[in-house]
């Protein structure tokens, strides 16, 4: 099982020399911020453990810096083995090259509890664009999309 900590470290190894686009803050402060804004009440059980760890390294998949190998994640020098949940997660919440909203918005539906931290995600990224910017109309849509969801 991968630590908070553990999670929290290989994340800064791999986003060391990245910066924000738009704040120009190191890269590190937006997953961090992610995992924050998740809370118990959002998830069953241990799952918000677990949802906090993919938080933190939700953007090194779809960033190109890492791989997800059932539940091994090759980050960097990083070789991190994930619970079948923490995998889970993670897997759910990274976005595929060309992939339509829908084919992602099902993805992450599917796996319950996931569609917290892509919402966490979303409103992270609103909150670092100027306004007005042409990428908050697609943030917010997939915040109202995934907020409506009653999970069963």
């Amino acid at each position: 099982m991968v630590t908070y900590e553990r999670a929290v470290e290989a994340a800064i190894a791999g986003h060391a020399d990245q910066f924000r686009a738009h704040t120009g803050e190191p890269f590190i402060v937006h997953p961090l911020r992610v995992a924050a804004r998740l809370t118990w009440p959002m998830f069953e059980e241990d799952d918000a453990y677990d949802a906090r760890v993919a938080a933190v390294l939700h953007d090194s998949i779809d960033a190109g810096h890492a791989r997800l190998d059932e539940t091994t994640l090759h980050f960097g020098r990083h070789v991190l083995t994930l619970t079948e949940r923490q995998a889970a997660f993670l897997d759910a919440v990274t976005r595929r090259e060309g992939e339509s909203d829908a084919l992602f918005f099902a993805r992450v539906l599917a796996v319950r509890g996931a569609r917290w931290i892509v919402i966490a995600d979303c409103e992270e990224n609103l909150a670092d664009l100027p306004t007005p910017h042409p990428q908050r109309a697609a943030y917010e849509a997939a915040i109202k999309v995934l907020s409506g969801h009653i999970e069963r």
